[in-house]
């Protein structure tokens, strides 16, 4: 295979800078504003959705990996402080993004990262279920009514 010239990789960082980045802010700004409700949500919340966008602009510059770790830490300290204490559903956003960003890159050891990401998602996540107050079942629409059927 033919090594990206200095050009190439150039062209192809500004399309993904000027196609991707847009959305992805978008999408942190959405978390951000969907779970805030004070001054300290939006800026725990906002340092996920940083991580995560810090985290893509570097793999734009294939230069991941020297904001990988810090990048990943951050998403994981916002994750369960976003999920246990500010109670929002998508504080993983900035470490899923992260996350997905790093793992593919790793030279070893893929799938024993990917499980751990998703085991450490998933675990924060069943504990913020165990630790709620809220009734699940009727905030996520299982009612334990019979659905409508279509006649």
């Amino acid at each position: 295979m033919r090594a990206k010239t200095e050009g190439t990789q150039r062209r192809l960082r500004l399309l993904n800078l000027t196609m991707l980045l847009p959305l992805l802010t978008a999408a942190g700004a959405l978390v951000v504003a969907k779970d805030s409700r004070s001054w300290w949500h939006v800026l725990v919340l906002g340092l996920g959705m940083a991580a995560g966008l810090v985290a893509f602009e570097r793999w734009t510059a294939d230069d991941l990996f020297r904001v990988a770790l810090p990048s990943l830490a951050v998403g994981a300290v916002v994750w369960p402080v976003g999920a246990l204490q500010i109670g929002s559903s998508n504080a993983f956003w900035g470490l899923s993004v992260a996350g997905s960003l790093v793992v593919p890159r790793l030279s070893r050891h893929r799938a024993a990262a990917a499980f751990g990401l998703v085991a450490y998602i998933a675990a924060v996540g069943a504990a913020r279920l165990l630790v709620t107050p809220d009734d699940v079942r009727g905030a996520y629409g299982f009612t334990g009514r019979p659905r409508p059927t279509l006649a």
